[in-house]
């Protein structure tokens, strides 16, 4: 009988045990997948952010492009960038300015 109690008692703890460890298992799922939503979150933040630094600057150049194109000479071409899309738009005021040297001459 004292073993049957004990065996018993053993069962009890070890079916405790478990419950507690699904417990556990099922709260570290969720909180695994709350950080990976986070983290896809996050990540498409900063893409839609990098992507914005590249797009605003080249929507920019390509209007001004278009301005030059349909004879407008009377653009100003200011950047205070040092990249690549900085040195275009330093190119395309050089360029700008030229043209409209040009044809101050020509007239």
């Amino acid at each position: 009988m004292a073993g049957d109690n004990s065996s018993a008692a053993i069962k009890q703890i070890i079916a405790l045990v478990k419950a507690r460890n699904d417990e556990l298992a099922n709260g570290s799922a969720a909180l695994s997948l709350l950080i990976g939503n986070l983290a896809i979150l996050l990540g498409v933040l900063v893409a839609w952010f990098i992507i914005r630094q590249i797009t605003r600057p080249v929507f920019h150049n390509l209007a001004l492009a278009e301005r030059i194109a349909s004879g407008d000479l009377s653009s100003q071409f200011v950047t205070n960038r040092q990249d690549e899309l900085g040195q275009l738009t330093s190119a395309m005021g050089r360029m700008n300015a030229r043209h409209d040297w040009r044809g101050a001459a020509q007239r």
